[in-house]
């Protein structure tokens, strides 16, 4: 698997954050990076859905002057 995020420095994200992967592709977000693989392989919906969870928990934020 491998463990999206971190939980600071030099420490993995729980398994609660993990994908279930591919050696090849897990090998290859350590050799480029964490986010760049993950825009190459994610499906558009999957990266829409995403980032609209993020736009309504920044405007819940906003909205409750957070």
């Amino acid at each position: 698997p491998a463990h999206i995020g971190h939980a600071g420095i030099g420490l993995k994200s729980g398994d609660d954050c993990a994908l279930p992967i591919s050696h090849s592709l897990h090998k290859r977000m350590h050799d480029l990076s964490e986010q760049a693989v993950l825009r190459w392989s994610a499906p558009s919906k999957v990266l829409r859905a995403a980032f609209q969870a993020l736009a309504r928990e920044m405007y819940q934020k906003w909205k409750d002057g957070r």
